[in-house]
């Protein structure tokens, strides 16, 4: 499969399962813990380090520091965080094949 192909089939989300990975369990449970706990901004942290996107890790800290600062997340910071969330969670999908459960743990 060349370059050209592989995007075409992350871009319309087709991917077999064949070639996609599993997202670490430890992880997941890892995340749901942090959601139990009402820390959504590090549950999304630790995905988007998984993902290993800087820019998600690097807003997202943002949103946590702001939070942490005055004491509550206005609905600001949580339309900012659930905007990272929704590209983070595209991207789990098209590359994982236990998505489900990602998005489950959250």
């Amino acid at each position: 499969m060349d370059q050209k192909q592989w995007k075409k089939l992350l871009r319309k989300n087709t991917l077999n399962e064949e070639n996609r990975k599993m997202f670490p369990v430890d992880v997941i449970k890892k995340i749901a813990k942090m959601t139990d706990q009402n820390d959504h901004t590090q549950a999304r942290i630790e995905i988007a380090k998984v993902l290993k996107d800087k820019k998600a890790v690097s807003d997202l800290e943002k949103v946590d520091a702001e939070h942490k600062r005055i004491g509550h997340i206005p609905y600001n910071l949580i339309r900012d965080r659930d905007a990272v969330e929704k590209k983070l969670l595209k991207q789990v999908k098209a590359s994982y094949v236990n998505s489900n459960d990602v998005h489950k743990s959250l």
